[in-house]
């Protein structure tokens, strides 16, 4: 069964408001917002420094593309890129957890929620151990006298085939 179709994250997903409990996001080595997996709710914490936590709006967002671009544009945060195509089965496994920990989080808070009060924090998403690998441009073919060979930069560019 994916994360998508655990009972946390379908109880996630059916809220209409953020869930109660929640903790700003952290940041990764490189300062970037971490947005986990299937996350439907800003947690971008507009607080001035030194005053109490006080996350964005409560709405609801409809996918979790739309809250990245919301992130990006509307709080000018660096987002880490997310890896594109199916996730592995640990990033599955840390997303059930994940969102077990905000349903029962939401749920033994209640309706009478205030949030200065003193609750276990919900733990948010767990960054990489290792940083992204860094893209980096090709070397440059040269010949023996150190001129660029261009006809095996085609080939290494599949051009002209």
């Amino acid at each position: 069964m994916s994360w998508k179709d655990s009972a946390a994250y379908k109880a996630y997903s059916a809220l209409g408001e953020r869930p109660r409990g929640l903790e700003p996001w952290g940041v990764n080595n490189a300062g970037e917002v971490v947005i986990g997996l299937g996350e439907l709710f800003c947690r971008c914490n507009i607080a001035d420094e030194g005053e109490e936590v006080e996350l964005c709006r409560k709405s609801r967002f409809s996918h979790t593309g739309n809250l990245r671009s919301y992130v990006k544009t509307a709080h000018k945060m660096q987002v880490a890129e997310v890896r594109k195509g199916t996730s592995s089965g640990s990033k599955g496994i840390e997303a059930k957890k994940f969102y077990k920990a905000i349903i029962k989080k939401h749920d033994a808070l209640g309706a009478d929620y205030n949030p200065n009060s003193e609750i276990e924090q919900t733990p948010g998403p767990v960054t990489p151990s290792k940083p992204p690998k860094k893209i980096h441009r090709p070397l440059v073919p040269r010949k023996k006298d150190r001129t660029v060979n261009k006809s095996q930069m085609r080939k290494t560019a599949s051009i002209g085939k």
